[in-house]
C-alpha cells in the first residue's frame, strides 16, 4: 500500500510540474558543480528545462567550460519508454544553427541489438510466468510494475554501446560506453519507476568552445525499434494454474509503456529546439 501511494503520487506532482514546464527548453540552466553521470538526476536539483509533450520527456540542456550535457527523464507511465530503452534516444547538435541532421553531430544510447531484443522478449516471458488469469478468462499481473523495472535495468546493465556519427575524431559508427573520447553516459529505472538519461559530450569534438556564447541547433529522438519476428512473442506459452497462456494474449494487458502499443514503438519521434552556450 505503501509503495502504491508513493507511486501515486510521483504521478500526481509529476503530472503538475510537466504543465508548468515549456514545450522547448527557454532559460538557462546551470551544470551542477558536483555532476556525475550516472542516471541519476538528483545532483541536477527537482525541475528540468522543458517537458515535451511529442517526445512524452523531460530534459534539460546545458553545458559547462568542457561539455555539453543533456539529462532525460521518460515517466514511469510514458508512452515510449520501452522504445527508448530498447532503441535508444538520440541527440544531435548543429552547431551550424540549422537544423539538419545531416551536417550535425549524433550521439544515441543505448543501441538495439540482439541483446536488447531478446530481454525485450524476456520481459513479457517473465510477466507471463507472474501472471494468473482472472474468472472472466483475462490476465491479470501481480506486482508488474516492479518484475517489468526490474528487467529494465538489467537491460540497461547490458548496453555497453554507443552510437556516434559526425565526428571527425572517431572513426567507428559504434564506440565503447568506456571510450577515449570521454562521451559519458548513465542511465537506470530510479525508485519512482521512471527512464533517466545522462549525456556528457566534450565541447572540442563538437568544435565549440564555452568562450563563446554560440547558439547551436538540437534535435532530439526517440529512435524506432527495428521490426522484429513477432514469433518472438507469440511462441512463448506457458501453463499456468492448468491454463495455457501465449504472450501474444497478454501483451494488451501490459502499461502503454511497458510492450503495449508496439506499432507505435516502430515510429520515431524527434523535435528541433535551439541552445545557446552558457559562456565561461
Amino acid at each position: 500500500m505503501k509503495n502504491l501511494l508513493f507511486l501515486l503520487s510521483s504521478i500526481f506532482v509529476t503530472t503538475a510540474v510537466a504543465q508548468k514546464l515549456p514545450d522547448l527548453q527557454v532559460k538557462e540552466i546551470k551544470v551542477p558543480t558536483t555532476i556525475k553521470i550516472d542516471g541519476d538526476d538528483k545532483d541536477w536539483g527537482s525541475e528540468y528545462g522543458a517537458f515535451n509533450k511529442k517526445l512524452d520527456v523531460y530534459y534539460t540542456l546545458s553545458n559547462d567550460s568542457k561539455n555539453l550535457y543533456l539529462v532525460m527523464k521518460s515517466r514511469s507511465d510514458g508512452k515510449d519508454i520501452n522504445k527508448i530503452i530498447t532503441a535508444g534516444f538520440a541527440l544531435t547538435i548543429n552547431t551550424k544553427n540549422e537544423k539538419k541532421v545531416e551536417d550535425g553531430f549524433s550521439v544515441s544510447y543505448p543501441i538495439q541489438s540482439t541483446n536488447a531484443i531478446r530481454s525485450a522478449a524476456t520481459q513479457v516471458r517473465t510477466i507471463v510466468v507472474s501472471g494468473s488469469p482472472t474468472s472472466s478468462g483475462s490476465f491479470r499481473v501481480e506486482g508488474m510494475d516492479s518484475i517489468l523495472n526490474a528487467s529494465r535495468n538489467k537491460q540497461l546493465e547490458a548496453a555497453k554501446e554507443i552510437k556516434v556519427k559526425g565526428f571527425s575524431a572517431i572513426q567507428d559508427s559504434v564506440i565503447s560506453v568506456y571510450n577515449e573520447h570521454n562521451i559519458l553516459v548513465g542511465a537506470k529505472i530510479n525508485a519512482a519507476n521512471e527512464y533517466v538519461y545522462e549525456l556528457a559530450i566534450p565541447l572540442n569534438l563538437l568544435g565549440l568552445n564555452a568562450a563563446q556564447s554560440k547558439e547551436i541547433a538540437y534535435q532530439l529522438r526517440t529512435n524506432p525499434i527495428v521490426r522484429i519476428n513477432p514469433e518472438v512473442f507469440n511462441n512463448t506459452t506457458v501453463t499456468i494454474n492448468g491454463n495455457s497462456i501465449k504472450a501474444s494474449d497478454i501483451i494488451s494487458a501490459l502499461p502503454s509503456g511497458g510492450m503495449g502499443g508496439f506499432n507505435d514503438s516502430l515510429i520515431p519521434n524527434e523535435v528541433w529546439g535551439k541552445y545557446k552556450l552558457i559562456q565561461y
